[in-house]
């Protein structure tokens, strides 16, 4: 039963996350790769003329399966590198037995440091509970801690360097113990040939993850298209309706500034009449006769001057009334006049803002086509990539089945080869526990340092 299935579910999804995380920047170093030589060959003169990075990296794969095929016409220079196994294989055995002694050596410097670290941190609290804590103390235990990790980080290396002895090992001995030349090439050969399976199953997956995010990529961006334009539509429509309203807003201001007028213009009239008629019945009252004047002569001048004053006084109190009737129709055209002028300007702010979001929307619908017409090619070009990726991978996947069936029948023979690596194994399994047991003892002595460092006030002055 593999270790990992007694791991918590927390722990393995943590795993797969951390897995992830390292794969995608795996695919962003090939990436930077690919741009590093792509931007070499073009100082260095070995980029062809007008050679794109997308061009670039095709010409440098089709390079690739053609080196590919070149090595599986080439397989009887695997057999040069049998005389070479046996020295390998000791010079990585030894290499890995060096390496195992200097991850001992250094798992014990790290727990010794981890101790030392324990002892400050315990002097420390003492210190703190006292009152006696001093800078020196917290320095010197910054030190230690800073020691243990040094120690912790160098043991990690030396596990690092161990591994890398220990697969160099294995590679050897795996050499080393195979008898036969061409199930050697052909194992080899079946590795490279699944390499580049994986390598196109890989790109048809994210082939297809961009093919998929490219396609949701032009729906959503011409569903906002679409919205943009029914935006720009709708307000377009507002905006002219609030224009329509505008101009009988304007007929109306027009009719009422000539009515105010009209009214004005009336008074005018009735104030001129009334003072003409003012001044005529001043005169009409106007009375000079001598004193001695004959009685009924007086009398008869009288009664004639009172009859032309009552004619023109009732002339005069017409106009009046007549003038006050004017003034107040006068009035109301004028408030109604300066009520539709304000509603004329209230209409008319109200069209430049609707004019003003049109144009803004608008402005906004021609952005959305550009970037929808946009992602409608990616998408093409998506579909294209997509197509020839997987192309590439039946063919690759063909090869590979040519090869695995060369391979089987090579199977029998290499079992031989796998009963003496059987031991080569079990030593590599039996240093691969020595690694686990530095590694926890590395993890236990990180552990009693982060909590001690937990421990320390974070804002505490020493005395």
């Amino acid at each position: 039963m593999s270790p990992r299935s007694n791991w918590p579910a927390k722990k393995v999804e943590k795993t797969n996350k951390v897995y992830m995380r390292l794969r995608a920047r795996i695919k962003t170093a090939k990436l930077n790769y690919q741009k590093a030589q792509h931007k070499l060959a073009k100082v260095s003169g070995h980029l062809r003329d007008g050679e794109t990075f997308e061009q670039f990296t095709k010409r440098k794969e089709t390079e690739r399966k053609a080196k590919l095929a070149a090595d599986r016409a080439k397989l009887n220079a695997a057999t040069k590198e049998a005389a070479k196994a046996a020295k390998e294989a000791k010079e990585a055995e030894d290499g890995k037995a060096k390496a195992d002694k200097e991850a001992e050596k250094l798992a014990k410097a790290s727990n010794q440091a981890e101790a030392e670290a324990a002892a400050l941190r315990k002097k420390v609290e003492e210190a703190r509970k006292n009152g006696t804590l001093t800078k020196e103390m917290l320095a010197k235990l910054k030190t230690a801690e800073s020691n243990a990790n040094n120690a912790k980080s160098l043991s990690a290396n030396a596990n690092k360097a161990l591994k890398e002895a220990t697969d160099k090992a294995t590679a050897a001995a795996t050499k080393r113990e195979k008898t036969k030349k061409k199930a050697t090439a052909l194992g080899k050969l079946a590795r490279a040939e699944k390499a580049l399976v994986e390598d196109y199953k890989a790109k048809a997956q994210g082939a297809d993850a961009k093919l998929s995010a490219a396609d949701q990529k032009a729906r959503d961006a011409k569903s906002q298209a679409a919205a943009a334009a029914a935006k720009a539509k709708g307000l377009a429509g507002k905006a002219g309706a609030a224009n329509g309203q505008l101009a009988n807003d304007k007929n109306k201001l027009s009719k009422a500034a000539a009515k105010a007028k009209k009214d004005a213009e009336l008074i005018k009239a009735d104030v001129e009449k009334c003072t003409r008629l003012h001044g005529k019945l001043s005169t009409k009252a106007t009375i000079d006769l001598p004193a001695g004047t004959n009685i009924n002569h007086a009398n008869s001048v009288i009664k004639r001057k009172l009859g032309h004053v009552k004619a023109v006084s009732a002339q005069y109190v017409a106009c009046l009334e007549k003038q006050k009737r004017d003034r107040t129709e006068g009035h109301s055209s004028a408030t109604a006049k300066k009520q539709v002028k304000q509603e004329v300007k209230k209409q008319a702010d109200k069209v430049a803002g609707l004019k003003s979001k049109e144009k803004a929307a608008a402005g906004k619908a021609k952005a959305e086509k550009k970037v929808a017409d946009k992602a409608k090619k990616e998408e093409s070009k998506a579909k294209a990539a997509d197509k020839t990726i997987k192309k590439d991978e039946k063919e690759a996947e063909g090869n590979l089945a040519s090869v695995e069936q060369k391979e089987n029948s090579a199977e029998q023979k290499r079992q031989d080869a796998k009963a003496k690596s059987k031991e080569v194994k079990q030593d590599i399994k039996n240093e691969k526990a020595k690694v686990q047991s530095v590694n926890a003892q590395v993890a236990k002595a990180t552990s009693k340092i982060n909590a001690a460092a937990t421990k320390l006030p974070a804002t505490s002055k020493p005395k």
